[in-house]
């Protein structure tokens, strides 16, 4: 008796340990998220690749450590093979032929792997409602806060506005803001927030990004949203219709 019941105790705290470390390992999935979109938006300069690196790194780690990389390896073979191909063509380029390769190239073929693995890790821990959410929320307070340093700063209103973050730059700026106003849009699409605070919310975040995307004058992403999200939103609509049964079905 006294035996079985310490193997009932071992089997309990071995499990509780196990659903802590799932947990801690969830929490620093959603974490590593989460700072890579705030230095997305937020971080520039010098400083910008090892904030947006690092989180890629260490969710890619967390995939490697919750089984997640495994699964994104099985299921999508044709990309692993790509980048070993691509990482053998270098190689035999720089060995062999008269092309200089630096170690960068190599660099970024493998960053884009690990890229991979987060993003597995990031569809394990969150899901897609919520990684909307974050995107939007966090280009919506970029957008508020690159109007208020624009107003306080620039020394003329209507002068071009450059978003805060790594670009410096009111083009790619103006993407990365596009980027979270198609967060938001979707998220005005989903079925579970038509009506109440969640679409007020979604409406919300939109409206500083509207202005501040209207204020950069960056037309590529502005021409870009206008054929986009119409397009999104017929699609969308096209495919609901063909997925519906026919009217004589419905009678």
């Amino acid at each position: 008796m006294t035996s079985t019941t310490s193997r009932l105790t071992y089997a309990v705290v071995l499990l509780r340990k196990q659903l802590a470390d799932h947990g801690r390992l969830a929490a620093m999935g959603m974490a590593a998220f989460v700072l890579f979109v705030i230095a997305v938006f937020f971080a520039k300069g010098g400083k910008a690749p090892g904030l947006i690196v690092s989180p890629i790194v260490a969710g890619a780690l967390l995939a490697i450590r919750s089984g997640a990389a495994a699964e994104a390896i099985r299921r999508t073979p044709w990309l692993w093979l790509f980048l070993a191909f691509l990482t053998v063509w270098l190689a035999l380029g720089a060995t062999l032929g008269q092309t200089s390769y630096q170690a960068s190239d190599f660099l970024n073929i493998a960053l884009l792997g690990a890229f991979s693995l987060f993003a597995a890790e990031v569809a394990r821990v969150l899901s897609t409602k919520q990684v909307l959410w974050t995107i939007a929320v966090l280009g919506a307070a970029n957008a508020v806060l690159s109007i208020v340093v624009h107003v306080l700063t620039a020394p003329h209103l209507m002068e071009r506005l450059i978003p805060l973050g790594r670009a410096g730059n009111p083009i790619p700026g103006a993407g990365g803001l596009a980027v979270a106003l198609i967060a938001a849009a979707a998220l005005w699409r989903e079925q579970g927030i038509r009506r109440g605070k969640e679409l007020a919310l979604a409406m919300a975040l939109a409206l500083p990004m509207v202005a501040a995307l209207v204020w950069t004058q960056s037309r590529a992403p502005l021409i870009a949203l206008c054929l986009a999200l119409p397009s999104a939103f017929w699609l969308n609509r096209r495919g609901r219709s063909r997925c519906s049964p026919p009217a004589w079905e419905l009678g």
